[in-house]
């Protein structure tokens, strides 16, 4: 298994290791495997575009007066002259087929079902050769290439057993992760790209797609990671309150003053579904979990949904979320203030209690005026009349982090 960065020459590479292995192993199917045909068969025309100037290696490869590689949209073969030859396969295609060698391209974009259906008619195929001669055959081989992925991917759990065997001694395992660096320092890539890439992308894609670090929370933990990365972009927003609207509206916060460039300030609002139906629809399209794990998280979601009755507030969509850099609490509170202006029918303003949400109330216990509009707001206060402030409208909900809270949490996140 190897894992590289992007701008490694992935293909470049996956292309050099089939023809590799098609000449150290004569007589061997080589199938290129990939999520769609089309992407498998651009790894095998690779081994044109890369090595026809190569007299090496286009001596190995068995023309007869045609093109090294036969290709279509969908297919393409190379023929070496010692009898490997080297085909492309989606992951459909593949079921059915035996080779010698698999080449897997992208293995985390391959549903895990998908993959040992094509794996293990491997691990029993003899080289033609072999039967004939009555010989021993050398062990099949399955080869990964690919980028990083979260940790709740099942590749990652592969990855990490081939690596220990790998440190063991196993003859049978290779598992390396190749990142950024070292591709700019064997110039495949200039350093200047990745730097330019660092600057624009968020910490945790950088490093999956250029540190060859996988990230995220394992499978088994309690906010998975694939499942908070949903939450991040909204694809319909309301900048304010639509005109007529009869909604009600709920305003998170979570508090943040540090000037660190890592430590962004975030909202995080869970969704519910618009029915069970959708759920399905939309657990089963992510293709990051098998499906006896996706029917036990349906059973779980249907005793959740069921519970929805007994929760303070249902969200059906978020429609606004900003985040804040290196802000005081001030600030914070004054941009809290012209939120609500744009949604007047904000009904609770959430915060954590804990660290600086403590005194976070204090900057919202005065009038404030609106300096666009000009109209005046009364003071701000808790709702749990804790403390009394003259006409203070109890709107503030101080929220602090508890094992029960964060399980409603949780049952809220697995059903959006």
């Amino acid at each position: 298994m190897v894992v590289k960065s992007r701008g490694y020459g992935k293909t470049w590479l996956t292309a050099l290791c089939c023809i590799a292995m098609g000449v150290l192993y004569p007589g061997s199917l080589i199938a290129v495997v990939s999520g769609t045909a089309e992407q498998a068969t651009l790894i095998v025309k690779k081994i044109q575009d890369y090595f026809i100037r190569n007299p090496e290696i286009m001596r190995e490869i068995q023309c007869d007066g045609h093109r090294p590689v036969q290709l279509s949209r969908n297919k393409g073969v190379c023929t070496l002259k010692n009898g490997s030859k080297i085909e492309s396969y989606s992951v459909g295609t593949m079921r059915g087929n035996r080779a010698k060698i698999m080449v897997i391209d992208e293995s985390p974009e391959v549903k895990a079902d998908d993959l040992d259906a094509v794996i293990g008619p491997v691990r029993n195929t003899k080289r033609d050769i072999c039967h004939q001669r009555g010989i021993a055959d050398y062990p099949s081989k399955t080869i990964s290439i690919t980028s990083a992925c979260l940790k709740s991917n099942y590749f990652y759990a592969m990855f990490v057993s081939a690596l220990r065997d790998f440190a063991k001694g196993s003859t049978g395992s290779f598992a390396c992760a190749l990142d950024y660096r070292s591709a700019a320092r064997v110039g495949i890539t200039d350093m200047e790209f990745f730097r330019k890439e660092q600057r624009k992308m968020p910490e945790a894609k950088f490093a999956m797609e250029y540190g060859s670090i996988f990230v995220g929370a394992e499978s088994g933990s309690m906010f998975p990671y694939d499942l908070t990365e949903g939450c991040r972009t909204l694809r319909q927003v309301e900048y304010a309150q639509p005109s007529g609207s009869s909604s009600d509206y709920v305003i998170g916060v979570d508090l943040a003053t540090s000037t660190d460039r890592k430590a962004d300030n975030a909202v995080l609002i869970f969704v519910a579904p618009p029915s069970f139906e959708e759920l399905s629809r939309r657990l089963r399209g992510r293709r990051t979990e098998n499906e006896a794990v996706v029917r036990a998280r349906l059973e779980r979601a249907q005793v959740e949904l069921k519970e929805i009755p007994n929760y303070d507030y249902l969200v059906v969509k978020l429609v606004y979320l900003r985040s804040y850099h290196g802000k005081r609490l001030d600030a914070l509170a004054e941009e809290v203030r012209r939120t609500f202006s744009r949604f007047p029918r904000t009904t609770r303003v959430v915060f954590d209690h804990r660290g600086l949400g403590d005194a976070f109330p204090q900057f919202l216990a005065q009038p404030w005026i609106d300096p666009e509009s000009g109209k005046e707001y009364p003071p701000w206060t808790l709702d749990d009349e804790r403390t009394i402030i003259h006409n203070a409208v109890p709107i503030l909900r101080s929220v602090k982090a508890s094992a029960q809270i964060n399980q409603q949490l949780v049952s809220c996140l697995r059903v959006a």
